[in-house]
Protein backbone atom coordinates (compact mmCIF):
# COMPACT_ATOMS: atom_id res chain seq x y z
CA UNK A 1 0.00 0.00 0.00
CA UNK A 2 1.01 3.58 -0.74
CA UNK A 3 0.95 6.22 1.58
CA UNK A 4 -0.24 8.52 -0.99
CA UNK A 5 -2.65 8.12 -4.30
CA UNK A 6 -0.63 7.16 -7.47
CA UNK A 7 -2.59 7.67 -10.83
CA UNK A 8 -1.97 4.47 -13.01
CA UNK A 9 -4.68 5.03 -15.32
CA UNK A 10 -7.10 3.82 -13.43
CA UNK A 11 -10.38 5.70 -12.50
CA UNK A 12 -10.07 6.91 -8.93
CA UNK A 13 -12.65 6.74 -5.67
CA UNK A 14 -11.41 9.14 -2.99
CA UNK A 15 -13.08 7.97 0.70
CA UNK A 16 -13.27 11.01 2.91
CA UNK A 17 -12.56 10.22 6.59
CA UNK A 18 -10.18 12.63 8.26
CA UNK A 19 -10.58 11.22 11.74
CA UNK A 20 -8.73 9.20 13.73
CA UNK A 21 -8.35 5.41 14.37
CA UNK A 22 -11.78 4.15 15.71
CA UNK A 23 -13.42 6.21 12.88
CA UNK A 24 -11.06 3.78 10.65
CA UNK A 25 -12.87 0.43 12.55
CA UNK A 26 -15.98 1.62 12.17
CA UNK A 27 -15.85 2.34 8.66
CA UNK A 28 -14.17 -1.01 7.70
CA UNK A 29 -17.35 -2.70 6.13
CA UNK A 30 -18.13 0.79 4.32
CA UNK A 31 -14.85 0.36 2.76
CA UNK A 32 -15.29 -3.21 1.87
CA UNK A 33 -18.78 -2.74 0.19
CA UNK A 34 -16.56 0.33 -2.11
CA UNK A 35 -13.91 -2.43 -3.21
CA UNK A 36 -16.59 -5.12 -4.11
CA UNK A 37 -18.97 -2.29 -6.18
CA UNK A 38 -15.81 -0.77 -7.48
CA UNK A 39 -13.44 -3.66 -8.33
CA UNK A 40 -11.70 -1.62 -11.32
CA UNK A 41 -11.31 1.52 -9.45
CA UNK A 42 -8.07 3.01 -7.42
CA UNK A 43 -9.42 3.39 -4.08
CA UNK A 44 -7.96 5.96 -1.62
CA UNK A 45 -8.72 7.47 1.62
CA UNK A 46 -8.24 10.65 3.47
CA UNK A 47 -6.94 10.76 6.96
CA UNK A 48 -3.94 10.51 8.88
CA UNK A 49 -1.26 9.22 7.93
CA UNK A 50 -0.30 7.48 10.93
CA UNK A 51 -3.27 5.31 9.79
CA UNK A 52 -1.49 3.91 7.12
CA UNK A 53 -0.32 0.48 9.21
CA UNK A 54 -4.01 0.21 10.32
CA UNK A 55 -5.35 0.51 6.83
CA UNK A 56 -3.30 -2.30 4.90
CA UNK A 57 -5.48 -4.25 7.59
CA UNK A 58 -8.51 -3.80 5.70
CA UNK A 59 -7.35 -5.05 3.02
CA UNK A 60 -9.71 -2.78 0.60
CA UNK A 61 -7.83 0.59 0.10
CA UNK A 62 -5.14 1.32 -2.54
CA UNK A 63 -3.56 4.18 -0.63
CA UNK A 64 -3.97 6.58 1.80
CA UNK A 65 -3.79 10.47 0.90
CA UNK A 66 -2.37 11.92 4.43
CA UNK A 67 -5.35 14.91 5.08
CA UNK A 68 -5.20 16.30 8.84
CA UNK A 69 -9.20 17.38 9.10
CA UNK A 70 -10.91 19.42 7.17
CA UNK A 71 -9.05 23.20 7.59
CA UNK A 72 -7.55 22.67 4.29
CA UNK A 73 -8.22 21.60 0.84
CA UNK A 74 -7.80 18.16 -0.13
CA UNK A 75 -4.80 18.38 -2.03
CA UNK A 76 -5.99 17.07 -5.48
CA UNK A 77 -6.65 18.42 -8.98
CA UNK A 78 -10.41 18.67 -9.71
CA UNK A 79 -11.96 16.39 -11.84
CA UNK A 80 -9.28 13.50 -11.41
CA UNK A 81 -11.57 12.01 -8.61
CA UNK A 82 -14.22 9.63 -10.22
CA UNK A 83 -16.32 8.81 -6.98
CA UNK A 84 -15.66 10.82 -3.91
CA UNK A 85 -17.43 9.46 -0.66
CA UNK A 86 -18.41 11.31 2.59
CA UNK A 87 -17.74 9.09 5.43
CA UNK A 88 -16.89 11.98 7.55
CA UNK A 89 -20.32 14.07 8.33
CA UNK A 90 -22.71 15.47 6.21
CA UNK A 91 -22.41 18.71 7.34
CA UNK A 92 -20.84 21.67 4.58
CA UNK A 93 -17.29 21.45 5.22
CA UNK A 94 -16.85 17.99 3.98
CA UNK A 95 -19.31 17.76 1.19
CA UNK A 96 -17.57 21.06 0.47
CA UNK A 97 -14.45 19.60 0.17
CA UNK A 98 -15.33 16.97 -1.72
CA UNK A 99 -17.54 19.45 -4.01
CA UNK A 100 -14.64 21.45 -4.70
CA UNK A 101 -12.73 18.08 -6.03
CA UNK A 102 -15.83 18.05 -8.86
CA UNK A 103 -16.08 14.42 -8.87
CA UNK A 104 -18.59 12.75 -11.02
CA UNK A 105 -20.01 10.79 -8.76
CA UNK A 106 -20.94 11.67 -4.21
CA UNK A 107 -21.81 9.30 -2.47
CA UNK A 108 -22.63 10.65 0.61
CA UNK A 109 -25.54 11.41 3.18
CA UNK A 110 -28.64 14.01 1.63
CA UNK A 111 -27.03 17.62 1.15
CA UNK A 112 -28.58 20.32 -0.77
CA UNK A 113 -28.08 19.82 -3.98
CA UNK A 114 -26.93 15.70 -3.98
CA UNK A 115 -29.00 12.65 -3.09
CA UNK A 116 -28.69 10.93 -0.19
CA UNK A 117 -30.09 9.22 3.59
CA UNK A 118 -31.33 12.05 6.23
CA UNK A 119 -28.28 11.70 8.74
CA UNK A 120 -29.73 9.92 12.11
CA UNK A 121 -28.47 10.28 15.76
CA UNK A 122 -28.32 7.10 18.00
CA UNK A 123 -26.78 5.05 15.44
CA UNK A 124 -23.94 2.87 15.84
CA UNK A 125 -21.63 4.35 13.26
CA UNK A 126 -20.78 0.76 11.43
CA UNK A 127 -24.22 0.64 10.45
CA UNK A 128 -24.66 4.00 9.81
CA UNK A 129 -21.86 3.92 7.22
CA UNK A 130 -22.85 0.60 5.88
CA UNK A 131 -26.28 1.75 5.47
CA UNK A 132 -25.08 4.41 3.56
CA UNK A 133 -23.31 2.38 1.13
CA UNK A 134 -26.58 0.56 0.81
CA UNK A 135 -29.02 3.53 0.42
CA UNK A 136 -26.50 4.53 -2.79
CA UNK A 137 -26.34 0.58 -4.32
CA UNK A 138 -23.39 -0.84 -2.68
CA UNK A 139 -24.92 -3.29 -0.32
CA UNK A 140 -22.85 -3.49 2.76
CA UNK A 141 -22.41 -5.50 5.84
CA UNK A 142 -22.14 -4.00 9.01
CA UNK A 143 -20.90 -7.24 10.31
CA UNK A 144 -18.06 -7.10 7.62
CA UNK A 145 -15.47 -5.19 10.04
CA UNK A 146 -12.62 -8.08 10.81
CA UNK A 147 -9.10 -7.03 9.98
CA UNK A 148 -6.57 -9.17 8.31
CA UNK A 149 -3.81 -10.62 10.54
CA UNK A 150 -0.78 -8.26 10.87
CA UNK A 151 2.77 -9.47 9.12
CA UNK A 152 4.23 -9.18 12.77
CA UNK A 153 2.89 -11.66 15.38
CA UNK A 154 1.34 -10.59 18.64
CA UNK A 155 3.42 -9.60 21.87
CA UNK A 156 0.39 -11.32 23.86
CA UNK A 157 -1.32 -14.45 21.78
CA UNK A 158 -4.46 -15.40 22.44
CA UNK A 159 -5.29 -12.52 24.90
CA UNK A 160 -7.93 -10.06 25.00
CA UNK A 161 -7.42 -6.25 24.78
CA UNK A 162 -9.66 -3.60 25.96
CA UNK A 163 -8.45 0.01 24.46
CA UNK A 164 -9.44 2.60 27.22
CA UNK A 165 -8.21 5.55 25.08
CA UNK A 166 -10.12 8.38 22.92
CA UNK A 167 -9.14 11.19 21.22
CA UNK A 168 -11.42 13.57 22.80
CA UNK A 169 -12.37 13.02 26.11
CA UNK A 170 -15.64 13.16 26.11
CA UNK A 171 -15.95 9.81 23.96
CA UNK A 172 -13.37 7.88 27.16
CA UNK A 173 -15.75 5.33 28.61
CA UNK A 174 -16.01 5.26 32.52
CA UNK A 175 -13.40 3.06 34.40
CA UNK A 176 -16.24 0.94 36.10
CA UNK A 177 -17.48 0.35 32.57
CA UNK A 178 -14.66 -1.36 31.05
CA UNK A 179 -13.63 -2.83 34.43
CA UNK A 180 -17.02 -4.43 34.15
CA UNK A 181 -15.88 -5.58 30.35
CA UNK A 182 -12.47 -7.05 31.65
CA UNK A 183 -14.36 -9.07 34.72
CA UNK A 184 -16.32 -10.59 31.82
CA UNK A 185 -13.36 -11.45 30.06
CA UNK A 186 -11.56 -12.75 33.04
CA UNK A 187 -14.30 -15.35 34.10
CA UNK A 188 -14.26 -16.24 30.45
CA UNK A 189 -11.08 -17.95 31.31
CA UNK A 190 -9.12 -15.09 28.96
CA UNK A 191 -5.84 -12.96 29.79
CA UNK A 192 -6.75 -9.16 29.86
CA UNK A 193 -4.54 -6.52 28.21
CA UNK A 194 -5.23 -2.94 27.90
CA UNK A 195 -4.29 -0.06 25.22
CA UNK A 196 -4.07 3.52 25.30
CA UNK A 197 -1.34 6.11 24.78
CA UNK A 198 1.23 7.54 27.79
CA UNK A 199 -0.88 9.81 28.83
CA UNK A 200 -3.78 7.06 29.54
CA UNK A 201 -1.61 4.59 31.38
CA UNK A 202 -3.36 3.20 34.45
CA UNK A 203 -1.30 6.10 36.71
CA UNK A 204 -3.66 8.51 34.95
CA UNK A 205 -6.22 6.51 35.74
CA UNK A 206 -8.94 7.35 38.68
CA UNK A 207 -7.85 3.99 40.92
CA UNK A 208 -6.95 2.96 44.10
CA UNK A 209 -4.46 0.08 43.11
CA UNK A 210 -3.25 0.11 39.35
CA UNK A 211 0.28 -1.39 40.20
CA UNK A 212 -1.05 -4.50 39.26
CA UNK A 213 -2.48 -3.41 36.01
CA UNK A 214 -0.42 -4.51 32.68
CA UNK A 215 -0.78 -2.33 30.03
CA UNK A 216 0.23 -2.79 26.33
CA UNK A 217 0.51 0.23 24.01
CA UNK A 218 0.04 0.61 20.75
CA UNK A 219 2.07 3.23 19.10
CA UNK A 220 1.41 3.22 15.04
CA UNK A 221 3.21 0.43 13.88
CA UNK A 222 4.76 -0.71 16.59
CA UNK A 223 4.19 -2.83 20.05
CA UNK A 224 5.71 -1.77 22.94
CA UNK A 225 5.45 -3.59 26.03
CA UNK A 226 5.86 -1.97 29.18
CA UNK A 227 4.35 -2.15 33.27
CA UNK A 228 5.06 -5.43 35.44
CA UNK A 229 3.32 -7.63 37.64
CA UNK A 230 3.96 -7.98 40.84
CA UNK A 231 2.64 -10.68 43.16
CA UNK A 232 -1.51 -10.14 44.32
CA UNK A 233 -4.06 -11.99 45.10
CA UNK A 234 -6.36 -9.30 43.62
CA UNK A 235 -7.08 -9.65 39.64
CA UNK A 236 -5.67 -6.75 37.68
CA UNK A 237 -8.42 -4.33 36.31
CA UNK A 238 -9.52 -3.95 40.55
CA UNK A 239 -11.23 -0.51 40.81
CA UNK A 240 -13.05 1.25 43.29
CA UNK A 241 -16.23 1.10 43.06
CA UNK A 242 -17.29 4.89 43.26
CA UNK A 243 -14.24 6.34 40.28
CA UNK A 244 -13.15 10.27 40.41
CA UNK A 245 -16.00 12.16 37.46
CA UNK A 246 -14.13 13.60 34.86
CA UNK A 247 -15.97 15.84 32.32
CA UNK A 248 -14.99 16.96 29.23
CA UNK A 249 -17.05 19.38 26.37
CA UNK A 250 -18.91 17.19 23.73
CA UNK A 251 -17.30 16.53 20.43
CA UNK A 252 -19.02 18.10 17.19
CA UNK A 253 -21.39 15.66 15.69
CA UNK A 254 -20.36 14.41 12.39
CA UNK A 255 -23.71 15.63 10.95
CA UNK A 256 -22.28 19.33 11.58
CA UNK A 257 -18.99 18.26 9.11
Amino acid sequence: MQQTSAHRGQPELLALRALKLGDLLVAVPALRALRRAFPEHFISYAAQEWLLPVLKLVGSVDALLPLHGLDVPIPLEPGRIDVAVNLHGSGPESTGRLEALKPRRLLGHAAPGLPGPAWRDGVHERERWADLMTWHGVPADPLDYLLLPPASPSPAPGAAVIHVGAAYGSRLWPVERFAAVAAELHRAGLRVLFTGSTGERPGHWPLRNWQDFRLLLLPPGNWTWTGSRPPSQEPPWWFPPTPAPRIWPRRTPGRRW
